[in-house]
């Protein structure tokens, strides 16, 4: 799924994401998707939110960053987001 998951290991973010497409591209698949679009939101309402039926728990993506990644659309927010605090836990916990 996206964004945050079970365990601190199972965060999946706009990085894994932007490999998943490229990846899928050279596998040459007809397309990829996700398991609930409804979850592609980091904020409910004007509030950030944990990780709910309707947000994937990244608060510092946009809605639809992840459609936007899945579709190959990596404008500047999408390349550059805000820092991503997962991505350097997890890189301290596989190390």
């Amino acid at each position: 799924m996206i964004g945050v998951n079970d365990t601190v290991e199972g965060v999946f973010n706009l990085e894994d994401a932007k490999e998943l497409y490229n990846w899928s591209h050279e596998e040459n698949l007809a397309f990829i998707s996700m398991w609930s679009v409804n979850d592609d939101k980091g904020f409910i309402g004007q509030q950030p939110s944990a990780k709910t039926f309707t947000s994937h728990g990244l608060n510092y993506l946009r809605e639809w960053d992840f459609m936007r990644a899945f579709n190959g659309d990596w404008q500047e927010w999408v390349k550059r987001p805000a820092s991503d605090p997962f991505r350097n836990k997890i890189t301290r916990i596989l190390s």
